[in-house]
């Protein structure tokens, strides 16, 4: 007789095969998937059951389930990038047949859940299309990992050259992208370093960096080498951490160290003690100052819109956007 876990283990395959390759990958999480439920993981047992209710029916439980390990298992296996990364593309999750059997609410809770990181690339995008009219345009999207915001801007007619230190699943991606849509011709994927450019022959007309600043400690440096592949009136446009909001965590977490409570503010930073990479953070007005003085005008910083940002901006959201003009 089938058990509900075989059952689920054989619905995860299904589902993961359909959305990516990876033997690997697939077999090591289905086997924690399997540890999950026969209760070998602490404090995770029975999840899946716990869910029906509140999900709507099984197949959406399952798929939460599911998501549910990887968001965890992302944090120890580093090959499970290439899988987080094409849920971070909202297409790529509309056309995938694992959510198709779920309800309308629950599928929107998922996208909703899975599709954060796109929304927060979306929103660079259409303030990027209020201050350029993106037909025809050129633009160089430096740190552009999987793509996100290359493709975005692609569909909105710009011919986008996306450039990271490893390509390999941001070229699986497009491979899958270019069979239904048309506008992923238009982007092209090159290895390269922000601190030392490849050499192109011709100037961009906007110059993108998404979450790439705050891993960069010699600013000069790259902004130096971005100046060489901008003209006379191109645009920039960066999106980083908010360094007041990380400086904040760590004065929270040094009181609640101090009294021996938990952390209850969901700062990484702070509860870590680790950067994560984020080493090199910067102010809004700091980063605005480092343009002007490189002759860069009209200036601007946009702060996200998260929950207890409206209260105030530049203590609370959780990152802005920097936009600039060579002069």
């Amino acid at each position: 007789m089938i058990t509900e876990v075989e059952k689920d283990i054989a619905f995860a395959r299904k589902t993961l095969e359909g959305l990516f390759r990876e033997k690997a990958c697939i077999d090591r999480t289905l086997e924690r998937m399997t540890k999950i439920e026969a209760g070998a993981i602490p404090g995770d047992k029975g999840r899946l059951s716990g869910l029906v209710q509140k999900c709507g029916n099984i197949e959406a439980a399952r798929e939460f389930l599911i998501f549910l390990v990887f968001e965890t298992y992302f944090e120890e296996d580093k090959d499970m990038s290439y899988f987080m990364g094409l849920l971070g593309h909202f297409e790529f999750l509309k056309e995938s047949e694992a959510f198709s059997s779920l309800l309308p609410e629950n599928q929107k809770k998922l996208l909703n859940l899975l599709g954060v990181q796109f929304d927060r690339v979306r929103s660079i995008s259409e303030l990027i299309c209020k201050y350029i009219e993106p037909g025809g345009k050129t633009c160089l999207d430096i740190g552009c990992g999987i793509g996100q915001l290359s493709y975005l801007l692609a569909e909105k007619g710009m011919n986008v050259i996306g450039i990271d230190r490893n390509i390999r699943e941001s070229t699986r991606i497009k491979e899958f992208l270019m069979q239904k849509y048309e506008y992923a011709m238009r982007v092209e994927f090159n290895e390269g370093n922000a601190l030392g450019l490849p050499n192109f022959e011709r100037k961009f007309d906007l110059i993108t960096l998404a979450d790439v600043v705050e891993h960069i400690d010699d600013k000069e440096k790259l902004f130096g080498e971005i100046e060489k592949v901008a003209d006379t009136g191109s645009m920039i446009f960066m999106h980083t951490d908010n360094f007041n909001k990380t400086r904040l965590s760590l004065v929270v977490k040094r009181m609640l160290d101090a009294l021996r409570l938990r952390n209850p503010l969901r700062y990484n930073i702070a509860w870590s003690g680790k950067s994560g990479g984020h080493t090199a953070l910067v102010s809004a007005k700091d980063l605005s100052e480092i343009l002007k003085r490189r002759k860069w005008v009209e200036v601007e910083y946009f702060y996200d819109k998260n929950p207890g940002s409206l209260l105030c901006p530049s203590l609370f959201s959780n990152g802005y956007i920097l936009k600039g003009k060579r002069g």
